[in-house]
């Protein structure tokens, strides 16, 4: 598993994700997770671009019940029962503190 954070200006972590590899080299989102009190900030769909652009590819997601509609509001589409795709790359954006 592959850990990844974003960090605020005084090092906090503001969000965090852990993800894979599957058998045909995609990257697999299997955790995405931001603090309560850093959401709604655009911390974790950053993140989410971050690892995209890093690995110059785009990537799948599991979801839980309760993220299926976050998933949904960035583009990702279902493939499979809470599994998510994103079918374009998604865009850079910055946050501010």
């Amino acid at each position: 598993m592959i850990d990844v954070q974003l960090t605020d200006d005084s090092n906090n972590v503001v969000s965090e994700l852990s993800y894979i590899r599957d058998s045909n080299d995609r990257v697999v989102v299997m955790e995405l997770n931001t603090p309560l009190e850093h959401r709604g900030k655009g911390y974790a769909r950053k993140l989410l671009s971050k690892v995209q652009v890093g690995e110059n590819q785009l990537i799948l997601v599991v979801s839980t019940d309760y993220a299926v509609g976050y998933y949904r509001k960035l583009g990702f589409v279902e493939v499979a029962p809470y599994v998510f795709e994103r079918c374009e790359p998604m865009l850079q954006v910055s946050t501010t503190s």
